[in-house]
């Protein structure tokens, strides 16, 4: 009974260490309608823990410079706005063993508690990146891959895998809620992307990213900092059994996110929201810049100039040179010729 008690303050220990105040975060900005917009915000407090009961009153909101008084706020539990969720599995071999065991059953737990229409997209890393699923909701498909995966690669490939995880989240996700959910017990050897390449497409993605940390090799450092640039966030345990509660914290974050919807009568484009809240004392803010697109307007796309007039210089160029080689051999064969 003590071990179970120090491992779970173990786990909130280090899965509160990775924040340090409230924090406030648009994740996404979209088009609701042809005048409506809407925005999914997460709250966290200091130990990193969702936010819940929150109110409309409880925020100011400002679009575009213009203050809008008129939204509504609702807990994204209660809408209809499913999950298109990618969950990365690092299957180098040292998470041989008890680790990915436990990865395993504690992927199996969190495929449970996901709702009906949430979808998931598989992916595996180790040496080579591996979507081994597109999103689906059929949940025996993604336990049939998973239960077929080996810990046997030699190297983590991370940098990678985060890459092409919020490459895959942002643009063949089906629908508006994503996130990437990203497991490894190592650190990057090896990856043809940088640490910089995934720190920047965290930051323009949307997409939150969870990070979880297990044992005593990986990078923290980085896995916070990828977590926190997009939304999302970063949890540590050094015991395998706490896995499953790791997964379960995540899910907690997802279902606990909120969802504010608003009149916006504007054209396509970009436009830059601001929220702010004040919580136990402390008030918190967070901006989100995001593009428009009402459902039904089409997007105004600049006029393209003819292709000929993009190539004009190289046919003229090429007929210049067709000229100066035939006039070059008249004057060849005439000298020829004289002699």
């Amino acid at each position: 009974m003590k071990k179970v008690v120090l491992s779970f303050a173990v786990f909130f220990f280090f899965a509160g260490s990775a924040w340090a105040d409230t924090r406030l975060m648009i994740l996404k900005g979209e088009a609701a309608g042809e005048k409506k917009a809407r925005l999914i915000v997460s709250v966290v407090d200091e130990a990193g823990r969702p936010i819940k009961g929150l109110a409309r009153e409880d925020f100011d909101l400002k679009v575009a410079g213009e203050d809008i008084h008129d939204f509504t706020l609702e807990p994204v539990s209660a809408t209809d706005s499913p999950l298109s969720l990618v969950l990365g599995i690092d299957i180098s071999g040292s998470m041989r063993g008890r680790p990915f065991q436990e990865t395993r059953r504690a992927l199996s737990v969190f495929l449970d508690q996901l709702d009906r229409t949430d979808l998931v997209c598989l992916m595996s890393f180790g040496t080579e990146v591996r979507f081994l699923t597109d999103f689906t909701g059929e949940r025996h498909e993604v336990r049939g891959q998973m239960e077929a995966l080996r810990a046997t690669d030699m190297w983590t490939h991370l940098y990678d895998a985060l890459y092409e995880a919020l490459g895959r989240a942002r643009d063949t996700a089906p629908t508006s809620r994503t996130a990437v959910i990203l497991l490894t017990d190592g650190r990057d050897e090896g990856s043809a992307r940088s640490r910089e390449n995934v720190l920047e497409r965290a930051q323009g993605a949307s997409v939150p990213v969870f990070t979880i940390g297990f044992g005593n090799r990986i990078d923290r450092d980085f896995l916070q900092e990828v977590a926190e640039a997009s939304g999302g966030c970063f949890l540590f345990t050094p015991e395998p059994e706490n896995i499953v509660n790791l997964y379960g914290t995540v899910l907690d974050h997802l279902k606990n996110q909120y969802m504010i919807e608003f009149a916006f009568p504007k054209g396509p484009g970009p436009y830059t929201a601001w929220l702010s809240m004040e919580y136990e004392g402390e008030g918190v803010e967070a901006t989100k810049e995001f593009f428009f697109s009402p459902t039904g307007v089409p997007v105004p796309v600049p006029p393209q100039k003819p292709w000929y007039k993009e190539t004009l210089w190289l046919i003229i160029a090429g007929v210049v040179l067709v000229i100066g080689i035939i006039v070059i051999a008249i004057l060849t064969s005439m000298d020829i010729v004289t002699s």
